[in-house]
């Protein structure tokens, strides 16, 4: 029972993966290649990640005693599920890495420049580390609490960007064409894909009345924050977005004094904090489950270990700045992150659709 989780936990570990990775680095990322277009591509990107939510929904409702692992291997066989498990645990560790690397650059420049990579990780992985291995309802329950003060720390980022806005509807250059707004859409692929530890997470979630409705409502209520947030910080810097590269801490420097409260960059710093710890809590769960899995390894702490020494070994020999990562993202991962986010439920279309009934 440590491993099952409510619904509502199920939207909120959802909310927290639609804002991974897009506060700080995407929006300057999207907006030097389609500019006011890039709001477009959230839009098309988001409509997607919808309904591909949906279908996963629907899917845990026709077979509500099976996992995403188990459905795989009765129609593709043990050896090519095992395969794809194995992609997901690929996947799974670019994406902390991702993650990882943008949370770190920025905490560094808002609180301790003269931080190490150690230092990041002395205060990262035993908080992470002891979330997982007490399991997805321990993670659930805790992140049920936080979840307040990311949500509230990201609205007052969100109103005091709009508060230092001078002109609204200041025109603003917006160069589109459907082939590159496709290209922006596959060159950042790796940074969507908030459905993805559903493969994972999907038989944790007990299956209520109404379970589905409750985990979109969150799913739909963050994306709507985070286009607000998108909007924000575009009317703000207009046509010089792109070089502003820490969004959420960007878009209230204007706003940095409140009265005599002085510098007030802490509340773009809180929600990072927060989120970082659940995102890479869900990640490194899921890594573990694909060690498991595919592995047949079920102590957690030797998984656990594993996921911690890849990630930290690619971080400090391969991933060494964000700038790296973003150029290794945009180049490969956007291929693994192709098969993970668009393949994959394609494949899942198959069980969905079918008259087939499975059995446990």
């Amino acid at each position: 029972m440590r491993d099952k989780i409510s619904s509502r936990q199920a939207g909120i570990f959802a909310s927290i993966m639609i804002f991974s990775g897009k506060l700080l680095l995407l929006p300057s990322l999207l907006f030097d290649q389609n500019r006011l277009a890039s709001i477009l591509v959230l839009l098309i990107l988001f409509g997607l990640e919808i309904s591909i939510f949906y279908l996963l929904i629907k899917l845990k409702e026709k077979h509500p005693n099976l996992s995403i692992y188990s459905i795989l291997q009765k129609y593709l066989g043990k050896i090519l599920t095992k395969i794809i498990f194995s992609i997901f645990f690929i996947y799974f560790i670019f994406i902390l890495v991702n993650i990882l690397t943008e949370s770190y650059s920025f905490l560094r420049d808002e609180i301790f420049n003269e931080a190490t990579i150690f230092l990041f990780f002395l205060c990262l992985l035993p908080v992470v580390d002891a979330m997982v291995y007490s399991g997805a309802r321990a993670m659930g329950r805790t992140a049920e609490f936080y979840y307040i003060f990311i949500i509230i720390g990201l609205v007052c980022c969100i109103l005091l960007g709009v508060g230092s806005i001078q002109k609204f509807g200041e025109a603003v250059d917006v160069p589109f064409n459907i082939g590159s707004s496709l290209g922006t859409y596959f060159n950042h692929l790796a940074w969507f894909g908030d459905f993805a530890f559903l493969f994972i997470f999907l038989d944790k979630i007990e299956i209520k009345n109404g379970f589905g409705r409750q985990i979109l409502k969150f799913v739909i209520s963050s994306m709507i924050i985070l286009l607000l947030f998108f909007f924000t910080y575009i009317l703000l810097y207009r046509s010089t977005s792109f070089a502003h590269r820490e969004a959420l801490s960007n878009i209230i420097q204007f706003a940095t004094k409140l009265g005599n409260v002085g510098k007030i960059t802490i509340i773009s710093v809180l929600p990072i904090m927060f989120l970082i710890y659940y995102q890479a809590g869900i990640m490194t769960y899921c890594g573990c489950e694909c060690i498991r899995l595919v592995t047949g390894i079920k102590n957690r702490a030797w998984n656990i270990i594993v996921v911690n020494l890849v990630t930290v070994l690619l971080m400090i020999i391969v991933f060494v700045n964000s700038q790296v990562t973003t150029d290794f993202m945009t180049a490969v991962g956007k291929w693994l992150a192709l098969f993970v986010e668009i393949g994959l439920p394609l494949i899942l279309l198959i069980p969905l659709l079918s008259k087939r009934r499975l059995r446990a």
